[in-house]
């Protein structure tokens, strides 16, 4: 069952997600390029970062070898002759964007405003979606939250070490 994360796990995420855009990492790193963290005897994490081209700002969070799947089937989908649409439907990530006011949803709006953020202008709206094979983006839920908050903790540690 679903359970809704409380604004104060949101504020976190925002408050992370706010520190990692100063560190403008789309600066050092290619649209292609990943970095992964290792969690003990668990999967490693892969972080790919957007916006190397200017055109948007993101940070996607793939779990797992089997979610990195999904990201080099994107990467490598005109090769394969598979079309961006169906490529897209394959994933399964954690994304944290920096985008567009009319891109977010309400909710996604009413959490921003809840939590005292104003941003103005394109790129500047942080909000957070996660994707999963054969459904649209949707917002976080609870575990999400968390999950993608300590995530982008240690990518913040893994990004100043660079």
């Amino acid at each position: 069952m679903r359970k809704e994360a409380t604004l104060e796990q949101w504020g976190a995420l925002y408050e992370i997600g706010t520190k990692i855009k100063e560190l403008h990492p789309w600066e050092e790193f290619g649209d292609l390029d990943l970095i992964g963290i290792g969690y003990g005897g668990e999967e490693p994490v892969f972080f790919n970062i957007i916006g190397s081209g200017g055109s948007c700002y993101g940070i996607t969070v793939y779990e797992g070898y089997e979610a990195l799947n999904g990201f080099m089937l994107l990467a490598a989908h005109e090769t394969m002759n598979v079309s961006a649409e169906y490529a897209m439907a394959q994933v399964r990530n954690l994304t944290c964007y920096w985008g567009s006011r009319n891109e977010l949803t309400d909710k996604q709006r009413k959490i921003i405003k809840d939590l005292g953020y104003k941003y103005r202008g394109k790129n500047q709206w942080l909000y957070f979606v996660s994707f999963e094979p054969g459904y649209w983006q949707y917002n976080m839920d609870e575990d999400e939250v968390l999950r993608m908050c300590g995530y982008l903790q240690d990518l913040e540690l893994a990004l100043c070490c660079c």
